[in-house]
């Protein structure tokens, strides 16, 4: 797609702009231009991704003039950036792209207290407790699915039954674990600041989580993580993955063709190979996710990197702006 608007380095050195913040976080530019029958003087937020060499790349959506804007240039002592580039391309439709994100081991941390509260509520209603080799031979990992399966010999409508006193029983420990030492969930490194780098971008974000909704709820909130309104679906209304995440993205509004999901699990690769999705892989399984076929791998959420797996791997994509 050719630029629609070109703001060359000639024409920098008749602007005055700056860039300022770190170069792998949100950062905020002012930017004044003339261009054939406009004048620009707005406030923008680029997410700024390091370069070689001492340069950078960044990208932008100015909602007024509704052009996504890429900037590039070099890093100089005294101004943090020094813009030589600006591309206006139309701002992609707002029905083209998405980002939906597991929780558990994704976005948040505490997972040794998270499994240790499911397995003593698991033992305390189930009357026996899980083992390793279970869940060596387990297909489709969320809360649901490991009750139901553990106790496949039982009639449906018992199952469901101790599937509730499981669930009871695990809140409350959650919520113990919470009072006992309030950091017990810690949001992951970057998941604060990508958050916010989404909604600045306009890029649609939902969350579908193998947890149930009451639990999940409980280590979000102890996260302190931005989620209020962000469409989520959750193990109280699917037994798989496959279905939370594809519910997820329709609840956002979209379609699948249209999502991307971030997990840390093996589930969650094989959730998206059935859908059809591009995966970006988080958290302490890396290697596993690598060993598994996984093509983008992430140690954490810092936004500069995320955004850069993200373009990679939705990259031939219909209607992807590269």
């Amino acid at each position: 797609m050719r630029p629609a608007l070109l703001f060359t380095e000639r024409a920098a050195r008749h602007s005055r702009d700056r860039l300022e913040g770190n170069s792998s976080q949100t950062c905020r530019h002012v930017y004044t231009g003339e261009f054939p029958g406009q004048r620009f003087f707005r406030p923008l937020c680029f997410l700024a991704v390091p370069l070689f060499g001492g340069r950078f790349k960044a990208t932008a959506i100015d909602r007024d003039s509704d052009f996504r804007i890429h900037a590039s240039g070099v890093s100089q002592p005294i101004r943090p950036f020094a813009i030589t580039r600006l591309v206006f391309h139309p701002a992609r439709d707002s029905n083209t792209d998405m980002v939906v994100f597991d929780v558990d081991g994704t976005l948040i941390g505490g997972e040794t207290t998270d499994w240790t509260s499911f397995e003593a509520a698991f033992a305390e209603v189930a009357g026996f407790s899980l083992t390793e080799s279970f869940f060596v031979n387990l297909h489709e990992v969320t809360a649901q699915s490991i009750v139901h399966e553990a106790l496949a010999a039982l009639p449906f409508s018992e199952r469901k039954a101790k599937e509730h006193a499981v669930r009871e029983s695990c809140v409350r420990r959650l919520q113990a674990a919470v009072e006992n030492n309030p950091a017990s969930f810690q949001a992951t490194p970057g998941a604060h600041e990508l958050l916010e780098a989404l909604r600045v971008q306009g890029i649609p974000v939902a969350i579908a989580t193998g947890d149930w909704r009451e639990s999940i709820s409980i280590k979000l909130r102890a996260s302190g993580l931005p989620v209020e309104g962000i469409p989520m679906v959750t193990a109280s209304e699917h037994l798989r993955r496959a279905d939370i995440i594809a519910a997820a993205v329709a609840r956002a509004g979209h379609r699948l063709e249209e999502a991307l999901y971030v997990g840390d699990g093996l589930w969650d690769l094989r959730a998206t190979r059935a859908l059809g999705i591009p995966f970006i892989g988080v958290g302490h399984r890396r290697e596993k996710l690598r060993a598994a076929g996984a093509g983008h791998i992430l140690p954490d959420l810092t936004p500069a990197p995320f955004f850069l797996a993200r373009e990679a791997s939705t990259r031939g994509r219909a209607g992807a702006v590269t």
